[in-house]
């Protein structure tokens, strides 16, 4: 028997030291190195993938001292506006302001936690995306039948979609940060007029009941709660 344990040597100190899946997470984010003693911040900074380790070894900084303030800011990226709406957010998340009817939109994105807390808390989250849509196919393969077009898994994904129909598709993304479930129509080898039209269609239809994302060309996406509610749009759009 051919022994590859070779390829294992060293796996067990990797496990404790962040993914790529891991970055995946986070997203974009604000962190800084904190003195825990006197409570000083060291340095503050902004970045993605693992842009925050880099001050390990430039700057002599402890993993254990290292604070993620805020994540996933790419979900602020929305026009024109979105400098002014993540401070906004950022100002009513710390404050909570009396009279703000409204609560922070994409609140829970500024988290002020230590990076070893997250990653912690990432490596007990772990989940079997492969399984799980194999569960997802088995529990609604009435539904989902021989529709299926397109399937892939990746460490904190997995998505399904649908085969063309009128040179339009419609997929379910269930990803392990939030948001959780998000369904995708995509449109193929689009004009710009089509897919104006296609967006035009999407808001008269659905604009009402979700808060849909038209920022990625030939894609219009939007976040639903449950898988429930994502396989009846599914079912909907295959008729």
């Amino acid at each position: 028997m051919v022994d590859l344990s070779f390829l294992f040597k060293d796996q067990s100190s990797r496990r404790k030291k962040p993914s790529g899946d891991f970055f995946e997470e986070l997203g974009e984010y604000v962190y800084g190195f904190k003195d825990k003693e006197t409570g000083s911040w060291k340095y503050v900074g902004k970045g993605s993938g693992d842009r925050c380790c880099a001050h390990l070894q430039e700057k002599g900084y402890s993993f254990d001292d290292c604070v993620i303030i805020a994540r996933n800011l790419e979900r602020f990226d929305k026009g024109k506006n979105n400098s002014s709406f993540l401070l906004e957010s950022f100002m009513i998340s710390q404050y909570n302001p009396i009279d703000n009817t409204i609560s922070g939109k994409y609140k829970e994105c500024f988290v002020m936690v230590d990076l070893s807390f997250l990653f912690n808390e990432y490596q007990s989250s772990q989940r079997n995306m492969f399984n799980e849509l194999n569960d997802f196919y088995t529990h609604y393969k009435d539904v989902i039948g021989s529709n299926v077009g397109y399937t892939e898994t990746r460490g904190s994904t997995w998505y399904i979609e649908t085969g063309a129909k009128e040179n339009k598709y419609f997929g379910i993304k269930v990803q392990t940060k939030v948001p959780e479930i998000t369904v995708i129509f995509k449109m193929n080898n689009s004009s710009t007029s089509e897919y104006k039209k296609f967006v035009a269609q999407m808001k008269e239809n659905l604009g009402g009941m979700y808060n849909l994302d038209t920022s990625t060309k030939d894609k219009i996406s939007f976040p639903v709660k449950t898988l429930d509610e994502a396989v009846e749009l599914w079912k909907s759009f295959v008729g």
